[in-house]
């Protein structure tokens, strides 16, 4: 039997996760083995997908089958056509099959799901809509790219930008990002993308510097050394923006233009190889990034020292 204070508590829960639970959350509620087979068999419970079941009665819906379908991974979001539905973009409608994306190191199997691995996933900005964690309608863009055309995809830009004008920046960093990188929709999202950040200036670099001992500032973080000479060639002129010795992490800023970092990213890249070859681990942080994300460039630096 479930009790009633449990019962209820299961419900809320269910009731936020559009009528789906998991096991992991029932087992959390003190709910046994025994008593969830029991509902089963009742017919109180049906499975909705591994480890996650549905409250019978509750509608099955679109949304709800997603939900099913993200709770199966510890780490998930919607993604591709299906966050595309979500966030309206264009005359997108559910998909047949949902697509979520979950870390490239996480299996890619699913039943109920399209499983996109992806090495950029800690990267990979995120936004809630109804409840559900989905890849940001920037991200969305990139990945619809491959499916719209030239002018249905600028169209879909344009919205956005009219919507959420700071996407510019962001569209800028996975353009960036994805850049070396095999991608269908590149090649349509690259003028589309250089004629509205052809105005964009750059950052002066004491604001930007000043921004990111802010943002990281905010944790604990092992003794930074700022403009520190290149750690493998300490007699050259280089530096690098800012360097954790003990982690042998070095963080470089970014508020140039966005144009001329995509024209800089074979020589970035040499530097980050460099220092790669010589045992340290390289990240980036751009102005939008430190703006927009701080949480997120946060966990970016924890979660690479972690590593080290």
């Amino acid at each position: 039997m479930v009790e009633k204070q449990s019962r209820e508590r299961l419900y809320a829960i269910a009731e936020g996760q559009h009528g789906v639970i998991t096991v992991r959350q029932l087992r959390t509620l003190g709910i046994s083995e025994n008593a969830m087979q029991h509902q089963l068999r009742r017919g109180v419970w049906v499975t909705a997908d591994s480890g996650v079941l549905r409250i019978a009665g509750s509608p099955q819906t679109d949304i709800g089958e997603l939900m099913a379908a993200l709770l199966t991974r510890p780490r998930a979001i919607a993604s591709g056509r299906s966050a595309a539905w979500l966030h309206g973009f264009g005359r997108t409608v559910p998909p047949a099959r949902h697509e979520i994306t979950v870390p490239y190191t996480a299996s890619g199997r699913s039943r109920s799901a399209k499983v996109h691995r992806s090495q950029f996933f800690i990267s990979m900005s995120t936004s809630t809509v109804r409840n559900v964690t989905a890849a940001s309608p920037a991200e969305t863009a990139f990945r619809m790219a491959e499916f719209l055309s030239p002018r249905s995809l600028e169209r879909a830009i344009d919205d956005l930008l009219i919507t959420v004008p700071e996407s510019i920046e962001e569209l800028g960093d996975i353009y960036i990002r994805y850049q070396g990188h095999r991608m269908r929709g590149m090649a349509k999202m690259r003028p589309i993308l250089l004629e509205r950040l052809e105005s964009q200036q750059p950052v002066a670099e004491s604001a930007l510097e000043q921004l990111a001992d802010r943002v990281l500032g905010e944790v604990q973080l092992p003794k930074i050394v700022r403009q520190a000479p290149l750690p493998w060639a300490p007699g050259s002129e280089g530096r690098v923006d800012r360097l954790i010795p003990s982690w042998r992490l070095i963080i470089e800023l970014d508020g140039r233009r966005w144009h001329t970092r995509t024209e800089s990213f074979e020589k970035d890249r040499l530097r980050d190889n460099a220092a790669t070859a010589n045992g340290y681990a390289t990240l980036r942080l751009t102005w939008n990034m430190l703006t927009n994300d701080p949480e997120k460039c946060r966990q970016l630096v924890l979660a690479a020292g972690d590593r080290r």
